[in-house]
């Protein structure tokens, strides 16, 4: 249950942001919508393409029931309008003069050759923010690449040092390489929004999801620069902090895993249970972190052998009464059922009316001034046609059937 000091506020309330995009810049509108802002999705007619991504409740292929659009689109608007017909064109230029924010995922030069290019848009609407989320950026060489979420994770940098060193590059978990851009360029849409309400002006943001995945490799990028060296591989190891000070994944004796790090094991509670061997009396061990390299394969043999006498949960119990860095690697059901989550509210239950049934999501996570996010459903296909066309624009439904009949919405 969400306490009562955690009731739901809208941050953006009354900004307006009208999203074109694909599964690429999603997540950048439902970034938006979670904070309040109104965020009107305009769907092709029959629906977004990314709606027919599955997986699809009870399996169930479905434009309406694809699990990844819900998650997506949770809090935002549909609409449906054809862009590829002047009357849709003429219609989508009245939404932009109302609109604080586009987001939009174009095919390279698409929106420039349809006449609505960011210097089109502005003069509709000077105050507009365009967050341009695409693969490369508006210019250079890869400007007009497309670009997929494995393309981005390749061409990011980031899979290359995803897997096992003696094989082939892994993609990264998830859609890496989509959530960063996404996150990057709600980050840039703020501020703009930022300046758009100080000085009434808006501003064309380029978001490229390469750069975006290339700015999260962490220390990568410093080993190449300062030393010349070109990361591999390592599975489960991990180069956290520099040499000799690695982290690894133990597995229990039930089939769970615990994360540790080299340079800081519980040692004392290996002592206690005779499990020890050298490591303790070897001081230098801990002080010289090249001469750990060298000891490197023994090292982690004796801390193997010494998890795998407890059960994850020993472990877990243990490490943490002893304020130990090293911890248990959650699974996803643990996750989805961890009490700290569940106390905080990081879980709630979305009512999704045509279903008959409430459907779990996860929160939007952050916290502001003791308030959350709100989450609905996200909407069916063309849902709020009749609000935004006929209550906003005071379209007549006469007009709307003939634009329906034309394939226009």
């Amino acid at each position: 249950m969400m306490s009562e000091n955690k009731k739901p506020e809208n941050l953006l309330a009354g900004v307006q942001v009208l999203e074109i995009a694909n599964e690429m810049g999603q997540y950048c509108g439902k970034m938006l919508a979670d904070l309040g802002a109104e965020v009107i999705k305009i769907e092709s007619p029959g629906g977004d393409s990314s709606r027919r991504i599955g997986p699809f409740y009870k399996d169930t292929p479905s434009a309406e029931r694809s699990l990844r659009w819900w998650y997506h689109n949770t809090n935002k608007k549909s609409i449906t309008l054809n862009l590829k017909t002047n009357d849709g064109l003429d219609i989508f230029k009245k939404l932009i003069k109302g609109a604080d924010v586009l987001v939009e995922t174009p095919e390279p030069g698409r929106m420039e050759g349809a006449g609505l290019g960011y210097g089109v848009l502005s003069e509709l609407n000077p105050r507009l923010v365009l967050s341009c989320i695409t693969g490369f950026g508006m210019n250079g060489p890869y400007c007009k690449y497309k670009a997929s979420n494995l393309v981005g994770a390749g061409m990011g940098g980031m899979m290359s040092i995803v897997g096992d060193q003696d094989k082939p590059p892994i993609a990264p978990c998830g859609e890496a390489g989509y959530l960063t851009v996404c996150i990057f360029g709600a980050i840039a849409t703020l501020l703009a929004l930022y300046r758009q309400e100080a000085i009434g002006k808006g501003q064309l943001i380029d978001i490229p999801m390469q750069t975006c995945v290339a700015s999260c490799l962490e220390y990568a990028f410093p080993y190449y620069a300062y030393l010349g060296t070109n990361l591999k591989r390592m599975g489960s190891r991990l180069q956290s902090f520099g040499p000799g000070k690695n982290t690894f994944c133990y597995p229990t004796k039930d089939g769970g895993y615990v994360y540790g790090v080299t340079s800081a094991p519980p040692l004392d509670w290996m002592e206690e249970e005779g499990m020890v061997d050298d490591l303790k009396e070897d001081e230098r061990l801990w002080y010289d972190w090249m001469y750990r390299i060298e000891k490197e394969e023994h090292v982690n043999d004796v801390f193997s052998r010494f998890v795998k006498t407890h059960t994850k949960k020993e472990m877990y119990d243990q490490l943490l009464e002893k304020r130990s860095v090293w911890s248990t690697v959650r699974t996803i059901e643990e996750v989805a059922n961890d009490p700290h989550l569940r106390e905080r509210g990081f879980f709630t239950e979305v009512k999704h009316p045509d279903l008959g049934q409430d459907i779990t999501y996860a929160r939007p996570p952050a916290i502001i001034d003791g308030k959350v996010g709100r989450l609905r459903p996200s909407p069916k296909i063309g849902e709020h046609n009749e609000e935004i066309y006929s209550g906003r624009m005071g379209m007549e439904k006469e007009e709307i059937i003939a634009l329906v009949s034309a394939g226009v919405i």
